[in-house]
């Protein structure tokens, strides 16, 4: 057996290296070139003809060719013919057929060369070939052969070509006639076989498939329809002929009938399961579909539209004193990104109204003593504003903005051709002619001119676009100059000089220069030999003297009658300035007109004046470790950076209207046009807060203010919000926050994919719960059938043994139930035919399951589900007991009964009078409770449904049923319990993930929406809000004049000029050019879906924010989603987590016993007799409240009358009883509520929150009496109090009731005599970061007390390294100025004046240090108000003392200009950026 596998292993492996082989010919012969006609082909080949090489690969692949010379003799019969086939029939392929056949012979008679003849030999069979030969022979003029064919025909038979012939024909009129193409039967082919009863079959090929008749072609092509089967006939059955088989075709039917039973139970089991996955498989669908389905099966509009859904509904939260509505988004945004990021910036976090009264704080309007701590802003403003500034400059992405004001424009000569064109100029070719011998022989004195030498300096570091500069050096030197050759020269320079391009003069001064540094090198201090330099000055002259030749007559020229007209001129100067002035003035607005219409050449914006922050600012971008960046400077260095910021928006909405423009081929714009956006883009790059109207304040004038010197308090609160937008802008594109975002997304990854685990962890453990619980039903259920069965057939035998009497009742009883399932074979066919527990359907499983959870909530093993209309009837029955159980005392003697007795006899009297006379009272509590009950199922959290059930079964909504010694319950407290199981299993879930739900919130990547809804109004929730609450975020509806606001619902109808913001798109830019006004309108429309839905708005549209914080208002939310929408599904899951999560409480601020006994019982007679009328209206409204443990809604007129009349009497009420006037009652009133932190540790620390007055009771407390007397109570009033702030529950009396409502009113007006002193944001402190010192200094690091300390601090730091630059030191020397001004500073220091006038000390004592001025150093001839108030002049201002010298100051001038700086100052910022400056100039 082993010799045999082995051999046909050895046999198979043989034949597959002959098959490798033959496939290795074939594809040789394949890639032949022009082998394709050899390919394939379209006749049919079969076993017997190859008319392809396609055809041998099949027989390849399918094993024909057998194993030995038989199969290669086969192989090369096939591959030979295909050739063959042209090559005998002279075809025009027949050359490149023998060519391909001889190549494909060499291959084969390496093999074996009797191959070669086979291949040459073989010529397949062709049937077109035989009609070609019936044709020639029927035309051929040979007798013989038309007899020879003759012969063999007998009379009026055809040969199998004709048929085949004839077929094709029928075929094509057929397929014709039942609606086809004869080309579709073009590719046909047909055979005629003659069969051996003479007959001819015919059939038809097509690409190797046969078909039988013209039928079945039809068929192929579907243009007749499939043959329907046959129908069988039923066979006949004999019927039995004896009972036997009587007997045995019974148990044949029997089970045919079980069978299709069971198939029949599986059958419905499957459509019940698939209806009912079907019904629950449809929901959730998208939230539209929903809303064309309420559209289409209510009314002509749907029942909830985007006016009246949950979006609109009134929040509790609207917005903030001082805060427009429009500035709440950027409100928010701020907020959380500062708490978001508050480890990147070392920042803590505070909560939101902390923070907004932040940013409205206003020192408080006092007559009393002066706290400088409240008239700076607040240190958490300081320390936010601190943390950003640091985090941007030391970004690098700071680069981009820091240094934008120093781009210009290239609409002239731009900075870098300016630079490019000056570094490939040849300044020794001089451009004005001159007699330079002539100008070196006028004398002069040598001081003069090495100080007008050192005045033309500058021109040699300015760019040619910045001709005021030197225009400037040129003025300073030609008041200095003594020469008239170089004062006649310096002017003929200034003859073709512009604002915008003054190379001309910039080439001529430098020229001027360095030959006369060439020339006279004595004046700078150099030990020259004076025959050496008589002999230089020759050479010089000389050299000159040649280029003066070689220069042009035509050009400028300095001639002897310069020099007479010198003095009128400068007689004339001021005259001519005037009048040069004023003609400049004309052409220089003639040349600005002109250039409004030129296009632009870049998208630099134009170069903004300089601030008086820019000038005391280093060169370089100041860094994190520097001085500069303290407590003091922070408002005008976030002002220098929000201008920064502005102008590099600026450039970067340019460019992207350049590139717009270009990708539309449209024309460049003009200059003015450009202008005007540049005007217009802080309106259009920002949010609404920023973008207001154009008459408005806007972040530039906001920047600008601070940018010059004013104080951070004096701007307005959207200022400041402004301000912090704009840096918070800037630090979401830092690299910095970047980096901490990828690295909280790394981490997040980790702990998403944790959370993914728990999830299907939970998914898995409530998938095998499920399974569990339809498992259990299946068995009851299978439980149940069987034991019906059993039951079923118990009777059976009992009433068929009635009639035999063949056995006992005892018997009967006895019998087990596997004796009554084996008693005959029907009990057993049924009992097999029982239904197990796979065979029932879902309906009646999902039954049972139901059934099950109600035993398991109820812990009853049955629970009877009523109507509330069957509650009566209960009632009626439980009294009918009772009394039942009453009369059985009757005839039983009391004094018989015993204690135990007597006790029951009273509790069943009692029982019964309390049933008999709560009825009206139960039922309305009962319509309470079932309120509640749908309520909390709605909502579907813990707290609410355990409630609700609390309250249902105090309202007697269930009980227990004496008849089945279970439990009954109303349908909906059944539902409600249910629900309360599921609820609990979430939280369950919810706490099992709530560590790594914490862990990824840490790893914070962005805030996004909770949810939306329908109508796609987003739903946000922040994690730094302690209070839970959620912001609902919606659009206006716009232009629907007809819309009526409905009650409790927000007006969001409004006209599109009441919440457009900013200015308008320039929409031209993104139009295709020559578009049709359809596609336009369509464009339009689709980007105006930016700003709001409908597409109709080209500008910023505001947004409606409101904050729900309440459990209510949270479940109001909830109430109207629809679950069947996949958004409001989210959504509402979502919301019940928050309700989860807030925790609710109950805070009692009212004042204490021995408070309240003063208040009552304190004061005149009047109130005394007050106090007495307002306890009986208490006693007579004691039955209202409940003993006074529950709240009411009203009625509280007479004790707040009573309240306010005491308040108004006392002293301690700081507030006008104008606020209080004409208030009836105080429900549904605003408070703003006071709490103390903590009284024990910190007492002067509080908290002030908003809320509303929903409720009041009576309180009693207790008052003993003296001696003997009797203890009695008395009552007060309390009230409840609903916070925003979490929906906290609070209580205060009256007292404090009172000062709250006015405390209330105060903050809503922002009245400017109201200020919390004990707010704990003015006590705030940073334990992150020390951005303002120490947490003990924090407070008062701005104030001039601390920059005095700072200036003796710097001024020590100094002195050690500059005292010895003079001998004449009158600071530190023996007069005792610097100790008198060390004590001073740090003693005397308390106001602003006081530094400033330390700060000019200081600056004079250090000017003298460094040697003050040299005498030849001419006055400046501007005074430093002019200087600042001159835009071209404040561009050469340069206060920083760039060359290293030993004085202070450069010039004069700029010594002048600091001085004024610091003394219009009115800030310690700027005396500290002062201060600065003048230890960064003494380095």
């Amino acid at each position: 057996m082993a010799d045999k596998n082995s051999a046909n292993d050895e046999k198979e492996v043989k034949r597959k290296k002959q098959t490798r082989k033959m496939t290795k010919i074939l594809a040789q012969a394949w890639d032949l070139p022009k082998a394709e006609p050899y390919q394939e082909c379209d006749k049919v080949s079969s076993s017997g003809n190859i008319f392809d090489l396609s055809a041998i690969g099949r027989n390849l692949d399918d094993g024909v060719y057998k194993l030995g010379r038989s199969g290669w003799e086969e192989f090369a019969r096939d591959i030979g013919g295909v050739y063959n086939r042209h090559v005998s029939r002279k075809t025009k392929l027949a050359a490149t057929a023998s060519e391909h056949r001889d190549k494909v012979c060499q291959m084969l008679g390496k093999i074996n060369e009797s191959l070669i003849k086979q291949a040459t030999s073989h010529c397949p069979h062709d049937t077109s070939s035989l009609k070609s030969r019936k044709r020639k022979s029927d035309t051929s003029s040979d007798g013989a052969s038309s007899r020879r064919h003759s012969v063999g025909k007998k009379n009026g038979e055809m040969t199998s070509v004709e048929r085949e012939e004839k077929a094709m024909k029928d075929l094509e009129a057929y397929i014709e006639e039942v609606g086809g193409d004869r080309m579709q039967v073009s590719s046909f082919n047909c055979r005629a076989t003659k069969k051996s009863d003479g007959r001819f079959d015919v059939n038809f090929f097509s690409e190797s498939r046969r078909f039988r008749s013209m039928i079945e072609v039809a068929r192929f092509f579907t243009l007749v329809p499939d043959k329907e089967p046959p129908n069988k006939k039923l066979r006949s059955k004999k019927r039995p002929s004896n009972s036997r088989d009587a007997e045995s075709e019974k148990r044949k039917l029997r089970k045919e009938l079980d069978k299709l039973t069971k198939s029949h139970q599986k059958a419905m089991k499957a459509l019940d399961d698939f209806c009912n996955e079907q019904v629950e498989s449809q929901y959730p669908v998208d939230d539209d579909v929903l809303l064309e389905e309420s559209k289409i099966d209510g009314s002509e509009t749907p029942s909830i539209t985007c006016s009246t859904c949950s979006a609109a509904r009134i929040p509790d939260l609207e917005g903030f004193p001082g805060i427009p509505s429009f500035c709440i988004p950027d409100l928010l945004m701020v907020w959380d990104f500062l708490g978001t990021f508050s480890r990147a910036l070392s920042l803590n976090p505070v909560n939101l109204e902390d923070f907004v009264a932040a940013l409205s704080f206003n020192p408080p309007k006092e007559d009393g003593a002066y706290n400088a701590t409240l008239h700076h802003p607040p240190v958490y403003l300081a320390e936010a504003h601190l943390a950003l500034l640091k985090l941007l400059i030391q970004d690098v992405s700071s680069d981009d903005w820091w240094w934008s004001i120093l781009e210009t424009d290239d609409e002239g000569q731009g900075e870098g051709e300016g630079d490019i064109a000056s570094a490939a100029i040849d300044y020794k070719i001089p451009v004005i002619k001159i007699d330079f011998a002539g100008l070196l022989a006028q004398e002069e004195d040598p001081l003069i001119t090495a100080s007008w030498l050192q005045a033309l300096e500058t021109v040699r570091t300015a760019k040619a676009n910045e001709g005021h500069k030197i225009k400037q050096a040129v003025k300073i030197a030609n008041a200095v100059v003594a020469n008239r050759w170089v004062k006649a020269y310096l002017k003929k320079s200034l003859t073709d000089w512009k604002p915008d391009s003054a190379m001309f003069t910039k080439r001529a001064i430098i020229w001027l220069i360095d030959r006369v540094r060439e020339a006279r090198p004595e004046l700078f201090g150099r030990s020259v030999n004076t025959k050496a330099m008589m002999k230089q000055r020759a050479s010089i002259v000389d050299q000159v003297a040649i280029l003066m030749e070689k220069m042009d007559d035509s050009g400028d020229i300095v001639v002897v009658d310069d020099l007479d007209s010198d003095d009128e001129e400068d007689s004339d100067e001021e005259s001519d300035d005037e009048e040069v002035s004023e003609s400049k003035d004309i052409v220089s607005e003639e040349k600005k007109t002109d250039e409004d219409k030129e296009p632009v050449k870049s998208a630099i914006p134009s170069k903004p004046v300089p601030t008086l922050v820019d000038l005391l600012l280093p060169p370089g971008k100041p860094y994190v470790g520097s001085d500069i960046i303290n407590s003091f400077t922070w408002p005008h260095l976030a002002g220098a950076s929000v201008c920064r910021l502005l102008h590099r928006y600026k450039r970067l909405r340019n460019e992207v209207d350049d590139k717009l423009r270009d990708g539309k081929g449209l024309a460049p714009m003009c200059i003015g046009e450009r202008r005007q956006r540049e005007e217009a883009s802080t309106f259009r790059v920002f949010s609404e807060s920023v973008a207001t109207n154009r008459f408005d304040h806007n972040v530039e004038k906001a920047a600008n203010c601070l940018s010059k010197g004013e104080q951070y308090l004096n701007l307005g609160t959207v200022d400041r919000l402004r301000i912090l937008k704009v840096l918070v802008d800037a630090a979401y594109d830092s690299l910095r926050a970047h980096e901490v975002v990828d690295s909280n997304y790394k981490q997040r990854f980790g702990a998403v994919k944790a959370l993914d685990a728990e999830e299907r962890r939970a998914k898995r453990e409530a998938r095998e719960e499920a399974a569990r619980a339809d498992q259990e039903a299946r068995n009851v259920l299978a439980l149940e059938a069987r034991k019906n069965f059993i039951e079923k057939k118990r009777n059976e035998l009992r009433n068929l043994n009635r009639r035999t009497n063949e056995y006992s009742d005892t018997v009967i009883d006895e019998l087990t139930d596997e004796d009554i399932i084996e008693f005959d074979d029907d009990s057993k066919a049924e009992y097999a035919s029982l239904p197990t527990p796979q065979s029932f359907n879902k309906s009646e499983v999902n039954i049972m399951v139901k059934k099950i959870q109600e035993q398991a909530a109820f812990n009853a093993d049955d629970v009877a589900v009523i109507k509330i209309d069957e509650i009566g009837q209960r009632d009626q029955e439980e009294i009918r007991d009772l009394e039942d159980d009453l009369k059985g005392y009757e005839n039983i003697d009391v004094n018989q009964l015993g204690r135990e007795g007597s006790r029951r006899l009273d509790r069943l009297q009692r029982d019964i009078e309390q049933i008999k006379l709560s009825p009206e009272s139960l039922s309305e509590e009962r319509e309470n409770a079932l309120e509640l009950l749908r309520e909390a199922i709605e909502d579907g959290t813990v707290k609410s449904l355990k409630a609700a059930i609390r309250a249902a079964t105090q309202a007697k909504l269930s009980g227990r049923d004496v008849s089945t010694g279970g439990v009954w319950a109303v349908d909906t407290l059944r539902d409600a319990t249910l629900e309360l199981k599921s609820a609990e299993r979430r939280k369950r879930v919810i706490e099992a993930k709530k560590e790594l739900v914490a862990k990824m919130n840490k790893c914070f990547i962005r805030t996004e929406p909770i949810g939306k809804d329908r109508y796609r109004n987003r739903f946000w929730r922040f994690d730094n809000d302690e209070n839970s609450r959620v912001w609902v975020e919606c659009q206006f509806v716009l232009d629907e004049k007809d819309s009526k606001q409905e009650e409790g619902f927000v007006g969001l109808v409004k006209q599109i000029s009441e919440v457009t913001h900013g200015a308008c798109e320039k929409e031209d830019d993104l139009i295709e050019p020559g578009s049709s006004v359809e596609s336009r309108e369509a464009f339009l429309r689709f980007s105006r879906q930016e700003f709001h839905r409908r597409g109709n708005v080209p500008c910023l549209v505001s947004q409606y924010f409101g904050g729900h914080a309440t459990e209510r208002a949270l479940k109001g939310l909830a109430k109207t989603l629809d679950d069947r929408g996949s958004r409001e599904r989210e959504l509402k899951g979502n919301l019940k987590e928050t309700l989860e999560q807030s925790g609710l409480a109950v805070v009692d601020v009212t004042t204490s016993e021995e408070g309240v006994d003063e208040s009552n019982n304190g004061g005149t007679e009047i109130e005394e007799v007050k106090r007495e009328e307002l306890q009986e209206s208490l006693q007579r409204n004691r039955h209202e409240i409940n003993n006074g443990e529950g709240f009411m809604e009203s009625g509280d007129e007479d004790q707040l009358k009573y309240t306010i009349d005491v308040i108004a009497q006392s002293e301690s009420f700081i507030f006008p009883s104008s606020l209080i006037s004409g208030m009836k009652t105080s429900i549904g009133e605003r408070v703003r509520v006071r709490q103390i932190v903590d009284p024990a540790k910190d007492p002067v620390l509080a908290t002030y929150n908003t809320g509303r007055v929903v409720g009041w009771k009576l309180q009693e407390q207790a008052d003993s009496g003296e001696g003997d007397t009797v203890e009695t109570k008395e009552s007060y009033a309390l009230w409840k109090i609903i916070l925003d702030s979490g929906g906290i529950e609070v209580h205060l009396n009256g007292e404090d009731l009172i000062e709250s409502i006015c405390r209330y009113k105060k903050w809503k007006d922002n009245d400017e005599k109201y200020f919390e002193h004990d707010a704990s944001i003015l006590h705030y402190r940073n334990s992150l970061g020390r951005h303002c010192g120490k947490a003990a200094d924090a407070g008062y690091s701005a104030t001039p007390m601390y920059l005095g300390r700072l200036m003796v601090k710097r001024e020590q730091e100094l002195y050690v390294s500059i005292k010895s630059l003079t001998y004449d030191n009158t600071w530190g020397g023996k007069s005792g100025a610097r100790n008198v001004w060390i004590a001073s500073m740090r003693d005397d220091c308390h106001d602003l004046q006081t530094v400033k006038t330390g700060l000019f000390t200081l600056e004079d004592a250090f000017f003298q240090l460094t040697g003050g001025f040299p005498d030849s150093m001419a006055a400046p001839t501007t005074s430093a108000k002019d200087i600042l108030d001159d835009i071209s002049m404040r561009f050469d201002v340069e206060l920083e003392s760039i060359e290293k010298n030993t004085t202070l100051w450069n010039s004069r001038a700029s010594r002048e200009v600091f001085l004024h700086i610091m003394q219009e100052s009115s800030t310690t910022g700027f005396l500290a950026l002062g201060l600065d400056l003048i230890f960064r100039n003494c380095w």
